[in-house]
């Protein structure tokens, strides 16, 4: 992930270095169209001493346009609008005690239970590209920087404990009734920034690679952070 950072931090800088008029009258501007899946490895970042992290995995779909907005340079904004579901599922233990033989003894034991998340979210990423096209070849490559706004409009938490324990088996996230508390409800809305790679083979075929963090929080002292894996085809 340095590496891709590395590469793509370089290329951007040649924005603003300029090229000689021969060079540039080859120069393709014209945009694209593209649909695309996204695979997410995120990570809710608990900014909190002694707290774990919480891996998730998210699966995208969506649609994205980009224009040329250079009309001397290969350099590109590319706007979109996605959905996303996003999901984890966590084992844990729980001590719990009381008297089951007899009213004189209380036993404690441990019980395994399951929680999982089931989040969806729209979203609408914007990009800032910059196209070189390989040389005797039909690759072009696309570094990138961009922001990305996402709307989660349903977030439910399910616990297998069920109401046995004294606990919902099923929570909004969204809810302050069911988080017990305004504070510990999360955010409908996220602000994040990517970095990135994007490869365009065959005019047709679109593959990519990119690392995101967000700038507001979820919840409460947690943020997000994402490696995706996209590809798409451009028309």
């Amino acid at each position: 992930m340095v590496g891709l950072l590395t590469f793509t931090t370089s290329a951007l800088a040649q924005l603003a270095q300029g090229k000689s008029t021969s060079a540039l009258s080859s120069v393709d501007t014209k945009g694209w169209n593209s649909a695309w899946v996204e695979y997410n490895l995120g990570s809710f970042k608990v900014d909190v001493k002694g707290a774990d992290n919480q891996s998730f995995t998210g699966i995208s779909a969506g649609y994205s346009k980009a224009f040329s907005i250079m009309p001397s340079s290969p350099t590109f904004l590319e706007v979109g609008l996605g959905l996303q579901y996003s999901f984890y599922e966590e084992e844990y233990q729980e001590q719990h005690s009381g008297y089951i033989w007899s009213d004189e003894y209380e036993d404690t034991w441990w019980v395994t239970s399951y929680r999982s998340l089931d989040m969806w979210s729209f979203k609408v990423p914007v990009k800032l590209l910059y196209k070189y096209e390989m040389p005797n070849s039909s690759v072009s490559l696309m570094p990138f920087i961009g922001v990305n706004l996402r709307y989660n409009f349903i977030a439910t938490m399910h616990d297998n404990t069920g109401d046995n324990y004294g606990r919902a088996s099923e929570q909004n996230l969204f809810d302050s009734h069911d988080m017990g508390s305004s504070k510990n409800t999360w955010n409908h809305i996220q602000l994040g920034w990517n970095i990135g790679v994007k490869a365009r083979f065959a005019k047709h075929i679109l593959a990519g690679l990119s690392y995101g963090n967000d700038i507001s929080e979820i919840a409460q002292k947690t943020k997000v952070s994402t490696i995706t894996i996209s590809v798409g085809y451009a028309f």
